[in-house]
């Protein structure tokens, strides 16, 4: 009990987190993210906005993504800033 727990594939719970609050293209923590809706993930929003001026490809999925939106991923940048300066005070976001 208590400690970090390793998954079958031998990721830590930690590394686990991490990577889920993190950016595909950057590989950095988000800070301003934002979600494509052509593929459904969650890039950081300037590196994702800089590959859309040279590709219409998403970079995880290879989808095209011609016409899609992205829209701020709030839920994602409380958990990526939590990571980096622990949890908000009750009843506060961390929304800046």
């Amino acid at each position: 009990a208590g400690g970090t727990e390793e998954n079958v594939n031998g990721v830590t719970n930690t590394e686990q987190v991490v990577d889920n609050n993190t950016c595909p293209i950057t590989l950095e923590l988000f800070e301003d993210p934002g979600f494509c809706t052509g593929d459904g993930q969650t890039y950081e929003r300037s590196a994702i906005l800089r590959h859309l001026e040279r590709s219409t490809i998403s970079p995880v999925t290879r989808q095209d993504l011609v016409g899609a939106q992205i829209v701020p991923n709030y839920h994602a940048r409380t958990s990526a800033d939590s990571l980096r300066h622990g949890p908000a005070p009750e009843g506060r976001s961390m929304e800046t």
